[in-house]
């Protein structure tokens, strides 16, 4: 507006133009609103991402959602979480819940009060203030609404986020649909624990298994040199865990087998897809014992040989269970021979000479007799005798008293 005046300056009169901002005002309300909703989402979702844990997440949650301005919520509410055994509302966490209620509301069955109802449904429930669906109640409850918003993951419910409204509270549908989005963002949050959680479960078994069948896993990254050794693989090299070099994988390999350790290599860096062998190693008391590895190695574009992935197995117990086996069966093969040779022998020597031979590889002797026993007689006389001897012991056991 301006003032139009006369020749001497006097005001005669005010002009101007009126210009109706209605809707410049109701869309800057909308594009603050929309700002508030984005920074409180945005909040939200930052929390759910950092390193704490689901209920500490939770809590936060409902500290953000009361202090949201466009939001007209009591400072209290909780959230439940599904126990799928038992079909049950499990309170997660809450905030300025009073004792009694924390009681009564540890453990809400499907289809009990407004909570149970919402889970079991899946849908958002309101109620305006406490009637005839508010099956808990307890001492010194103050006149209230609710929004009861189900956590949906995949269409199944998880769990139910419950605010606090002023009793009368008028049901607002953009209210439900902000709340709704809150929702969404924990459910991801909680699916990705139960992700986290079954992860390390595996992790666990993994560690267990290999712990039951002695198996480790390694790598070598031939870019960094850098050596990866799962705890199985420490334990059985009977060493703490610790920063692995090459040279340190050399110095407790038996120095019989660092050939064998040297050629595989070799055919790794060849190109050879598939590696598998038997080493032994020293552990720091002095103990051997033998490893299967296998390991198969990953290459670039160009043919280099760029990782290796593998396994440690300690096979000590089968190596030993083989070499009883082996020695079992020289014994047996000695006897059968010892049975031939006694069949063809016409000689005393004939029958201890190669007798001696055997039980020397045996048993390690070095000396072997033959005594020959006259029926009824109280001393046996020796008969022939094989391999290296005193001639005093010999004298000293030509007789023996039976």
């Amino acid at each position: 507006s301006r003032a139009v005046r006369n020749n001497l300056g006097k005001v005669l009169y005010y002009e101007g133009t009126s210009i109706d901002i209605t809707e410049r005002k109701i869309v800057e309300s909308a594009q603050l609103l929309q700002q508030q909703i984005s920074n409180i989402l945005n909040e939200i979702l930052r929390n759910t991402n950092k390193y704490i844990s689901l209920d500490e997440c939770f809590l936060n949650t409902l500290k953000i959602l009361v202090t949201a301005p466009f939001l007209s919520l009591l400072e209290k509410g909780g959230i439940f979480l599904v126990d799928p055994v038992d079909d049950v509302l499990v309170l997660k966490t809450h905030l300025n819940f009073p004792v009694e209620q924390q009681q009564l509301c540890s453990r809400v069955l499907f289809d009990n009060c407004l909570c149970g109802k919402a889970a079991k449904t899946g849908q958002v429930l309101y109620t305006q203030k406490i009637d005839e669906q508010h099956e808990i109640a307890y001492n010194g409850i103050i006149p209230h609404g609710h929004y009861i918003i189900p956590i949906l993951s995949t269409n199944k419910v998880s769990g139910i986020i419950v605010v606090y409204l002023s009793e009368g509270h008028e049901k607002n549908q953009d209210e439900i649909e902000f709340l709704k989005s809150v929702a969404d963002i924990l459910s991801g949050a909680i699916r990705r624990e139960q992700a986290e959680k079954m992860m390390q479960e595996k992790h666990d078994l993994l560690i267990e298994s290999q712990s039951n069948a002695h198996i480790g896993n390694w790598s070598h990254d031939l870019i960094t040199n850098e050596i990866y050794w799962s705890d199985e693989s420490f334990r059985i090299i009977g060493r703490e865990r610790q920063d692995l070099t090459v040279e340190d994988v050399y110095s407790f390999t038996h120095i019989d087998d660092m050939h064998v350790l040297h050629d595989v290599v070799k055919e790794s860096t060849a190109g050879k897809m598939g590696m598998d062998h038997e080493i032994r190693i020293f552990r720091p008391n002095g103990e051997i014992r033998w490893i299967n590895n296998r390991w198969f190695s990953i290459y670039d574009k160009n043919g280099k040989e760029i990782k290796r992935l593998g396994t440690h197995q300690d096979v000590t117990e089968r190596k030993k269970v083989e070499q009883e086996l082996r020695e079992s069966e020289e014994k047996l093969q000695s006897v059968m021979r010892i049975a031939r040779q006694l069949e063809l022998a016409r000689t005393p020597n004939e029958i201890v000479i190669p007798l001696q031979e055997e039980v020397q590889k045996i048993i390690g002797y070095t000396s072997s007799w033959v005594y020959l026993i006259e029926e009824n007689a109280e001393y046996a006389q020796l008969f022939s005798s094989a391999g290296a001897k005193e001639t005093d012991l010999v004298d000293q056991v030509s007789t023996i008293k039976i």
